[in-house]
């Protein structure tokens, strides 16, 4: 299994500009996460590949639970900034750095999670299957995953080809997927999609004129598709 990201290129990518940036808005997948939630208290939440650890001060925050970022990449001066904006100390949450495919868990939990991690492989298969080892019986496992298909696709693609190709875009597909948990046997698995149609660009305001207003024009659609609940 293959790759398609370094430590070296996380390590220039979460820049404090870009922690700023994410920490203006509430973590966009913290509804999704309620939902799926155990309901219960004291339960093992662990989040795979997550930093800068956004998703597990936010459960920290809001449940009793034991919290737990895997990752092998950190640094702490940044995981510092994440907590203090849920007004939590940093080892409120316990860190592995850890790769997880070397990784020998020592525990399980009772809810599992990862978001954009598993696109940055070429054979996503071990990676779920890892996921799963670490999942306790009768827990919850959801795996989220960035939607690079059509315009959104084709955008980054022509404007951001270097970052379009660290992602496994043929994972990008609901059928594909389905088809991929019926051959691990996983069938009682959901696959939806999540969210509003838009564009997503990194660096957008750095680039042409031409992708400025694409990007203000997708920004602009998102109210009319949110007056009128239309998912993507």
């Amino acid at each position: 299994m293959k790759k398609l990201t370094t430590k070296a290129l996380w390590q220039d990518y979460w820049t404090e500009n870009k922690i700023e940036f994410l920490l203006k808005r509430p973590p966009y997948f913290a509804k999704l996460l309620d939902k799926n939630t155990p309901i219960k208290e004291n339960f093992r939440f662990i989040e795979i590949g997550g930093f800068p650890g956004l998703y597990c001060y936010y459960m920290k925050k809001n449940y009793i639970c034991e919290s737990v970022l895997l990752d092998y990449y950190n640094d702490n001066k940044i995981l510092k900034k994440v907590s203090e904006s849920f007004n939590l100390k940093r080892k409120s949450i316990k860190l592995i750095k850890e790769d997880l495919f070397k990784y020998n868990p020592k525990q399980k939990y009772d809810f599992v999670f990862s978001s954009g991690f598993i696109e940055h492989f070429d054979y996503p298969e071990k990676a779920i299957k890892m996921h799963y080892n670490l999942l306790a019986s009768g827990g919850k496992l959801l795996i989220t995953i960035p939607n690079l298909r059509g315009v959104n696709g084709f955008l980054q693609y022509k404007f951001d080809k270097d970052f379009y190709e660290l992602h496994n875009t043929e994972l990008m597909n609901i059928e594909r997927i389905k088809k991929l948990l019926k051959k691990m046997s996983m069938n009682d698995g959901k696959v939806y999609y999540y969210g509003h149609s838009g564009v997503w660009f990194d660096n957008w305001q750095s680039g042409p004129y031409f992708l400025k207003l694409l990007v203000y024009f997708f920004y602009a659609l998102k109210f009319p598709l949110k007056i009128f609940d239309i998912e993507s």
